[in-house]
């Protein structure tokens, strides 16, 4: 730890206060969280720089687990600073910070690291930090979900090694400013040492490989486009790989894609991954082009389920269909899940990414979705709704899908199954396949190689529309609750009345519902507590069709 003067201390101690203030409230609201939830959700002065490229120089001890090396950290400072926010896990060693060549003195608190930059960032304009450290990375104790570094060993008990932090953050491995807001708009670069005969895997392209002095191998790659940090990963094993090229019918170009697989896993890879293909080509004619093109697309097998690292998609369903052979999440289909559910996020996730933990669902809900979109491609017409309809045993609607801002935490587990299930709903509220078909690939263009939020996507949705759709996405998204429409029939002098209700906490809901009279289906606008009165002959079948949108029906 390096000593600060008495000013210099006073100035890191009122912005380490700033978030505490800041979000008050939320914390009286939320006693759960602390001050070093907020400095990690939170953007303070001491932030507010624009960080533009990352390098990364590491050496993987595998017996000891331990990683050692420096990162480069390339930013735009916003204004003169006195005081420089980085993250990284206290339980790495800081051997030495310096910006352009100028040693830092600094400041540990937990996992962050205050950098003393007063006469050293003195306007707006591109600076370099290099952090030499090392240390032990968390070891995650069920990827991805709980996350960190994952050592494991193959059948032959050889290293099999991962990375999956997105919960955790991208400081539980390297030095940088952990906030999704920031991503590097021209990429990283990661460069790897592993002792031979192990290949090191990462995002985007190899660059090289070559044989160091102490005998290690150094693996080079190198990632052109904006990636969100918890996307940046490793993995090591005794990996062989399946190259091929595939042509797009959507834009002509080439993608040059990879499968990294155990050795002896190729041939049976090599079968179970020929989906890639109809898939890619599904995607690409519903969604738009794959996003990456530059950087490729890999398939990653890894010790654990998977994840969506951009361009390198860790794969770990064991080559089963559904999810690890439970084909309930699949509809009942033999397709991989891992590998459908993960590439969508290139879409939803990779390419429009929250700016904030707490809108994760922006990811989750329009993945999940697009799970819907390939069935449609593979399985007919239809196929895609009967899908949807599937999830509703899942969802629990204990807790809202949306999280609380600043304090780096997402929503309920439901953000799945319901948020898809809020996409699917918007469908048919919008009522126009041709408009819907458009904003699948216009929201990608709208969004991508960026950051958003719940406002931005509402806001499209308004505007695309022509609509105020407001309120609809604040009952699925901000509320526990699903809408319930209810139901009553009486029937008098040969006359059958029907009552509908709308019903929601929300008071000004309105929805599209679609009811079925003697095989006929037809549609209303109901307006929240305000009853539908509808008159038919007594021998005349009613119902509501459930299956265009999530509520309940009850009578």
């Amino acid at each position: 730890m390096h000593q600060f003067p008495i000013r210099t201390l006073i100035h890191l101690l009122w912005f380490q206060i700033l978030p505490l203030l800041a979000f008050s409230q939320l914390m009286k609201e939320k006693k759960d969280y602390t001050r070093y939830d907020s400095l990690l959700g939170t953007i303070t002065h001491m932030r507010d720089y624009d960080v533009t490229h990352y390098k990364l120089n590491l050496d993987i001890d595998l017996d000891k687990k331990k990683i050692s090396g420096t990162a480069h950290m390339e930013f735009i400072s916003q204004d003169k600073m006195d005081s420089l926010q980085l993250d990284l896990f206290e339980n790495y060693q800081i051997q030495e910070i310096s910006i352009g060549g100028l040693i830092c003195k600094y400041h540990r608190d937990k996992n962050h690291v205050f950098i003393y930059t007063k006469n050293i960032i003195k306007e707006s304009k591109d600076y370099t930090i290099k952090v030499k450290y090392q240390g032990t990375p968390p070891e995650a104790k069920n990827a991805p979900w709980d996350g960190g570094f994952v050592w494991k060993k193959d059948s032959l008990n050889r290293h099999w090694v991962g990375v999956a932090c997105e919960g955790l953050g991208a400081s539980s491995w390297w030095p940088c400013k952990d906030h999704w807001s920031d991503e590097p708009d021209r990429g990283v670069e990661i460069t790897l040492a592993v002792p031979e005969p192990y290949k090191a895997v990462s995002n985007g392209k190899l660059m090289f490989q070559q044989k160091l002095p102490n005998g290690k191998l150094e693996w080079k790659w190198k990632v052109t486009q904006a990636i969100n940090l918890y996307n940046v990963t490793l993995n090591i094993a005794h990996y062989k790989s399946i190259n091929q090229v595939y042509n797009s019918k959507e834009n002509g170009k080439n993608l040059n894609m990879a499968f990294w697989v155990l050795d002896y896993n190729l041939e049976k890879a090599k079968k179970h991954f020929q989906q890639v293909i109809p898939m890619m080509d599904c995607y690409e004619s519903k969604l738009g082009p794959y996003p990456f093109y530059e950087d490729g697309y890999q398939l990653v097998e890894t010790p654990y389920l998977g994840m969506e690292h951009q361009s390198c998609v860790a794969y770990g369903n064991k080559y089963f269909g559904g999810y690890l052979g439970n084909k309930n999440y699949t509809g009942g289909h033999d397709f991989d899940y891992i590998i459908i559910h993960e590439t969508g996020h290139e879409w939803f996730g990779n390419n429009i990414t929250a700016a904030d933990n707490a809108d994760m669902w922006i990811h989750e809900a329009l993945t999940t979705y697009s799970e819907s979109i390939y069935a449609e491609c593979v399985y007919g017409k239809g196929s895609g709704d009967v899908y949807m309809n599937n999830m509703k045993r899942r969802v629990k609607n204990k807790k809202p899908i949306q999280g609380d801002y600043g304090v780096a935490k997402e929503g309920d587990g439901d953000m799945y199954a319901k948020g898809a299930l809020f996409f699917h709903t918007l469908k048919y509220q919008i009522n126009n396949d041709k408009l819907w078909d458009f904003i699948l690939k216009d929201i990608g263009k709208t969004f991508g190689k960026g950051t958003t939020s719940y406002r931005d996507i509402v806001n499209y949705f308004n505007k695309t529309t022509n609509r105020k759709l407001d309120k609809l996405f604040s009952a699925y998204l901000q509320c526990a609750e699903i809408p319930i429409v209810l139901q009553s029939q009486s029937i008098e002098s040969g006359i059958k009345t029907v009552k509908l209700n709308l019903n929601h906490p929300l008071s000004e809901l309105s929805m599209r519902v679609y009811y079925i009279v003697d095989g006929k289906e037809s549609q209303v606008l109901l307006e929240n507590s305000k009853p539908f009165i509808l008159k038919m002959p007594a021998n005349s079948q009613f119902e509501v069709n459930k299956d265009k949108g999530y509520f309940e029906v009850k009578e």
